[in-house]
């Protein structure tokens, strides 16, 4: 549907449990994974993620055997800088009976003690999406109130984190400040990026909560000494990058702690500080070490760790003590900055997607300098920061850059976090400034420029098509009470402006429950006024024979302006007239899955017999007035 003076907004939900509006391009269809859609308008912001202190330093795999050794584990992590610690093991076996309540809440009493929390994984825990909501009340009732407890950790690298949504959302009910861990796999651990992204934007859309952290690991450093994937290693903090910024959600990220013989090599200092401060200047807010402690032995051939198989510190630990250190120090800065802006500088791979450093760009390399230029934006004040990391993990580097209109670049100090001088020599009489800064292999800098100079989003780009106006979900932020997540049924599908269903795009799935209410959610960021809504049915047997359509200035205080009950089969587009209505949010609810005599589409997602999905496929237009 093309028409001149009318906002089309295209749904595509096929078998959806829910009356779902989504936007989509009119006349434009683009990749989600190709640019940031989420990118600052004109009068509206990106979405918020949740403020931060500092970066968390986390430690992954931590052998607690008994009081002694609980008590020498947290004094070496207190002394390394580490603020979270996760996946415990009580015995050497990683999963096991020892895990039991009275166990954590010992671990959690020491960790206290020494001013570290973590994340708690009981044999209940191992099975949450087993659990009731009256069960998993039951166990956050039990931990939300002890001091050494930062919150729960759900599982490590589900092929569909869908499931676990429910879990983090009810979780958050009983205890709001939880960190609710879930991981997600690279890539590689998914048929194409699209696919993984897709994933990756369901779990965000699902959350409904800005307080979690997106998380994912991959390990790029070969078996060669001098080896690095940056394929693998870029493409996919770019991604992360991304998605992160475009939902309002901090990231995390493990670094590469050991090796595995066949696969990848144990880290020096130099690749593991490389690793960590790359991570950051993609906006990383939590690094998580895989691993901290060497496996046991009875669990693979991994190399040493950060500590070794008794739990003594290896050569890592003394380097990595200050590179901890430091990273706190300019952390309190970096916990509150967006990395809008990557660009790197020097030699580079095959099949590298990261953007080179343009050549109108204010700043720009001398000589053969191999470096990743992050630029950065605090959250509160907009004041312009830039890290620069030495991409060369095998040496020291002095880098120089020119610098274009830029009369004050001062430095974040590495031991203090405050503002020292930066060796920065300003241009004179039209002449460009020049930067210098000596960095260790695999070291970084932060740079802070003066208060209201803007370095980011200076280029002239080629403008994207604003459709907008004839498009009003265009640039929504999405949210759903249920997403299948599998099998080319993805929340992104309803904006993607793809109205036919294709293998890898069948549309939108949502699952439920028999009689449990559904929805999805659009936040339009900013008031709109509109007086029409059209829907138009993908398969009229199976459109939702009631739905409601509400509206909402700040997310709560939903006024109905639209309650459907409709004939089936719906064969062709229903059009919603109402009185001329201006808000933020609206709301489309599916109050009951009502079986007919055309049927609902059943599969078998769940052991339970009651879980059925709803399919429709929607287009929707807002007339503008």
């Amino acid at each position: 549907m093309r028409a001149i003076g009318k906002a089309v907004l295209y749904v595509f939900a096929a078998l959806l449990p829910i009356a779902a509006i989504l936007l989509v391009s009119n006349g434009v269809i683009g990749r989600m994974y190709e640019k940031d859609f989420m990118r600052k308008r004109e009068g509206v912001e990106r979405p918020r993620a949740m403020d931060l202190d500092n970066i968390i330093i986390t430690s992954y795999l931590v052998p607690l055997y008994d009081d002694e050794h609980m008590e020498q584990q947290m004094k070496y992590m207190k002394d390394a800088d580490i603020d979270l610690v996760t996946h415990i093991y009580f015995s050497e076996t990683f999963v096991s009976s020892e895990h039991t309540e009275e166990r954590y809440k010992k671990a959690a009493e020491v960790a206290d003690k020494y001013g570290l929390k973590i994340l708690v994984r009981d044999t209940r825990i191992q099975s949450i999406l087993n659990r009731t909501d009256e069960e998993i009340k039951g166990i956050v009732d039990e931990y939300k109130d002890l001091p050494g407890v930062g919150g729960y950790y759900l599982y490590d690298e589900p092929k569909n984190a869908n499931p676990f949504a429910r879990v983090v959302r009810l979780m958050r009910t009983y205890d709001t400040d939880a960190i609710c861990d879930v991981n997600f796999m690279p890539h590689f651990g998914y048929p194409s990026y699209e696919i993984w992204e897709k994933q990756l934007r369901d779990y965000c859309m699902l959350l409904q909560d800005k307080r979690d952290i997106l998380s994912f690991d991959v390990y790029t450093f070969g078996e060669d000494p001098k080896s690095n994937n940056e394929t693998d290693m870029f493409n996919d903090y770019e991604i992360m990058r991304q998605v992160g910024l475009d939902y309002g959600i901090n990231t995390a990220v493990y670094v590469q702690a050991l090796g595995i013989p066949g696969y990848y090599r144990r880290p020096d200092i130099d690749v593991l500080r490389y690793n960590m401060m790359a991570a950051l200047a993609y906006g990383f807010k939590q690094l998580k070490f895989f691993c901290w402690a060497t496996p046991p032995k009875n669990e693979g051939n991994a190399s040493l760790a950060i500590m070794d198989y008794e739990g003594n510190p290896t050569d890592l630990y003394e380097p990595l003590c200050k590179v901890n250190k430091q990273i706190h120090a300019i952390g309190s800065h970096l916990a509150k900055l967006d990395a809008l802006e990557i660009y790197h500088s020097g030699m580079k791979q095959d099949g590298v997607t990261y953007k080179e450093v343009p050549k109108d760009l204010f700043i720009q390399p001398i000589g053969d300098t191999y470096s990743i230029i992050s630029l950065m934006e605090h959250r509160d004040t907009k004041r312009n920061y830039m890290m620069i990391v030495n991409k060369d993990f095998l040496r020291s580097q002095t880098v120089k850059f020119e610098i274009d209109g830029i009369d004050y670049i001062k430095e974040i100090s590495k031991e203090t976090g405050k503002e020292i001088k930066a060796d920065y020599k300003k241009g004179m009489y039209k002449r460009k400034g020049i930067l210098t800064k000596t960095l260790e292999p695999g070291g970084a800098a932060l740079f802070v420029f003066r208060e209201g100079v803007n370095v980011i989003g200076t280029l002239d780009e080629v403008a994207e098509q604003d459709d907008s106006k004839t498009n009003m979900l265009k640039n929504a932020v999405m949210s759903a009470s249920s997403s299948y997540g599998e099998e080319g049924y993805y929340l992104v599908h309803l904006v993607d402006g793809q109205k036919n269903a294709t293998l890898d795009n069948k549309g939108y799935m949502g699952i439920a429950k028999e009689s449990t209410e559904q929805f999805v959610l659009f936040d339009f960021r900013t008031q709109k006024e509109f007086n029409e809504i059209v829907l138009h049915p993908a398969d009229g047997t199976v459109f939702p024979q009631r739905f409601k359509i509400l509206v909402s200035d700040g997310n709560d205080n939903w006024v109905e302006i639209a309650n459907e009950q409709v004939a089936l089969p719906v064969e062709k587009e229903l059009k919603i007239n109402i009185e001329k209505t201006k808000a933020r949010y609206i709301k489309f609810v599916v109050p009951k899955l009502i079986r007919n005599k055309y049927g609902w589409v059943y599969r078998k997602l769940s052991r339970k017999p009651t879980t059925l999905v709803v399919g429709m496929k929607v287009y929707v237009s807002v007339k503008i007035l």
